[in-house]
């Protein structure tokens, strides 16, 4: 009975996890196989909605093998096979927001062993892929993850000496920089990801023996001034192991950890707060999760195990916590989100899932996801331009910050008040011309070269009849000042 009852409230804790229809979030579209390939899988998204991994063919000469090929998904302009570096297989790991692809390829060479040599590759829209070279005494490259100046954090292997495989840095493609490890003597590290601030993120060895007698391995965040940070584990008294996966632009890192509970589960880290386990999907019979991706809003996403092994994508933010992805798309349509593996600043996410209604008895992944979330039901500010009157002052300079200054008068010569905010949108400014004081606002959809700046209504953020209020904005002027005025009233867009 006692065990019966903890199912029930799983149950019913899961239950009350699960968004309504109202809340679907995202559209959903399947990127399809390349010609000529069977399979593929993804693995990095760009702001620009640029996906990129690879696929997978079966060649049966002059034997039965499989041949696999980076891969780059383009809205615009479609799919793109990446080619190798001479050999036969390649593979595509992250992309950055000017298009620049690293992942890892086979050559044409040979190591003593006899096995085919790969290195990391920076692939170029202009100038194709290039071979990036191994550090020093290494033979073997893989490239992770690459930020916009095109520095790619990845690993360096070697076949015989201590220190078999490493973290590195390439700051070019013939630039590499050992960023060594965390344990001493025969250790080894390898990076993951890589943010705009040149930070990497990996996993490395440490020098502390675990409860079990081992050397575990753990997350790591490597900067220049500090060098090479560990991030520690939510279990210090069992296996001890953690991952770190990707770290985004304010230095918040994600990835796995060991802890106490059943299996390892997905941790954010940041500097105040360090180590945060962000749990799993409240899915009875479930256990385990890992964090892959994370963006400067804060978002994760990753993979939840479920009942028979098999995984769950998820999306966490500090609002909603762990949401299981497959109730923010629409329904009926037979596409099951098993990993979440990346996510870019609009919010877009790439996934990997089944194209069938049944997870748990297809099996593992079939099929690859772009998910975008649809933009939220707008309201839009009333126009108010024929119920107040404009004046204009004469232009102001500051000499020293290069400005010019102007004061708008807004009459409301209206018999009914005008409720706040108000905003005044300047109208046919000259392209480069900025104002420098402008109102920010995410969801501005006024006419190409407009901008706007809100009046300070005061208490009660209303205008009444026969009041006025003055706005001042502030011009960087590079070109004629002749602009046009519309006044917008109300809550919403502008």
């Amino acid at each position: 009975m006692r065990y019966l009852l903890r199912g029930m409230l799983t149950l019913i804790a899961f239950l009350m996890c699960l968004p309504t229809l109202a809340q679907t979030r995202y559209s959903i579209i399947k990127l399809a196989i390349p010609a000529g390939y069977e399979s593929a899988s993804v693995q990095g998204i760009n702001n620009r909605g640029q996906v990129v991994g690879s696929a997978t063919r079966a060649d049966l000469t002059p034997y039965y093998h499989e041949t696999t090929h980076a891969i780059l998904w383009d809205p615009i302009q479609g799919i793109k096979d990446l080619g190798t570096l001479g050999g036969s297989n390649s593979k595509a790991a992250s992309i950055n927001n000017l298009g620049q692809v690293t992942g890892q390829s086979e050559t044409n060479l040979v190591a003593p062993t006899g096995q085919v040599i790969t290195h990391a590759f920076l692939w170029d829209p202009l100038l194709g892929m290039q071979d990036v070279t191994p550090p020093s005494g290494y033979l073997f490259g893989f490239g992770f993850g690459i930020n916009d100046l095109g520095q790619i954090a990845g690993q360096a292997i070697r076949i015989l000496g201590p220190n078999a495989s490493v973290a590195v840095r390439w700051d070019s493609p013939t630039s590499a920089r050992n960023l060594g490890t965390l344990g001493t003597g025969d250790s080894s590290s390898y990076a993951l990801g890589i943010n705009n601030l040149g930070h990497v993120v990996g996993q490395s060895g440490i020098s502390v023996r675990n409860s079990f007698g081992y050397f575990p391995y753990h997350a790591f965040l490597w900067d220049s001034v500090h060098g090479m940070r560990d991030l520690g584990s939510l279990a210090p008294a069992a296996g001890n192991y953690s991952e770190a996966k990707a770290v985004n632009d304010l230095d918040q890192v994600v990835g796995w950890t060991e802890t106490p509970e059943d299996g390892p589960q997905a941790f954010l880290w940041t500097e105040d707060a360090g180590m945060q386990n962000l749990g799993v999907l409240p899915i009875p019979g479930g256990g385990g999760s890992s964090a892959v991706a994370i963006n400067n809003a804060t978002q994760v996403v990753g993979g939840s195990i479920i009942r028979g092994g098999l995984g769950r994508a998820f999306l966490w933010d500090r609002a909603h916590g762990m949401v299981d992805l497959n109730f923010l798309i629409p329904g009926g349509n037979g596409f099951v989100m098993l990993g979440a593996l990346g996510i870019n600043a609009q919010g877009q996410i790439i996934a990997a899932g089944n194209d069938n209604n049944d997870p748990i008895t297809n099996g593992p992944p079939n099929s690859v996801f772009l998910l975008t979330p649809n933009p939220p039901a707008l309201t839009f500010a009333v126009d108010k331009t024929a119920q107040v009157r404009v004046s204009r002052s004469g232009f102001r300079g500051n000499y020293a910050s290069f400005t010019l200054f102007q004061t708008l008068t807004l009459k409301n010569v209206g018999s009914t008040p005008i409720q706040g905010p108000i905003s005044v949108v300047l109208d046919g400014l000259d392209p480069a011309t900025l104002v420098a004081n402008r109102s920010a606002a995410t969801n501005y959809i006024a006419p190409l070269y407009s901008q706007y700046i809100n009046a300070n209504l005061g208490p009660g953020n209303r205008l009444a009849p026969g009041a006025s209020v003055n706005v001042r904005p502030q011009f960087l002027p590079y070109g004629d000042l002749f602009y046009s005025t519309r006044i917008l009233a109300g809550p919403g867009a502008r």
